[in-house]
């Protein structure tokens, strides 16, 4: 996997999150590394998996609210998300959806923070 020359080939990377569920947007932090995903908002956490395949990338990722108002999930129990999309140098762009509700639209942007 190519990340970019600058930043080499590792996915071992803090990532800015921009993420939309259902039209709601929220930002947080992403750590990624050796094919695991942890990170969190200030109302959430996410867990998961994630694999890279040239510039194409496929996560499986766990949203469980943790606090304050439940603004994009109306739920206390977790949320899996499957999502696919595409990276370019220290960006990456993923479309997909809720498990349970795949009607649902999810858009994730991620951009490389350190």
């Amino acid at each position: 996997m190519q990340i970019s020359a600058r930043w080499g080939t590792r996915m071992e990377i803090v990532w800015y999150v921009r993420y939309s569920i259902g039209g709601k947007e929220k930002n947080g932090m992403v750590v990624s590394r050796d094919g695991e995903i942890i990170g969190a908002d200030h109302t959430n956490t996410f867990t998961g998996t994630y694999s890279v395949n040239g510039a194409h990338v496929s996560a499986n990722v766990l949203i469980a609210h943790t606090c304050g108002p439940r603004i994009i999930l109306n739920t206390s129990d977790p949320v899996k998300l499957t999502l696919t999309g595409s990276m370019k140098e220290n960006t990456a762009l993923l479309h997909g959806y809720l498990d349970h509700k795949p009607a649902i639209e999810v858009t994730v942007e991620i951009e490389r923070a350190v």
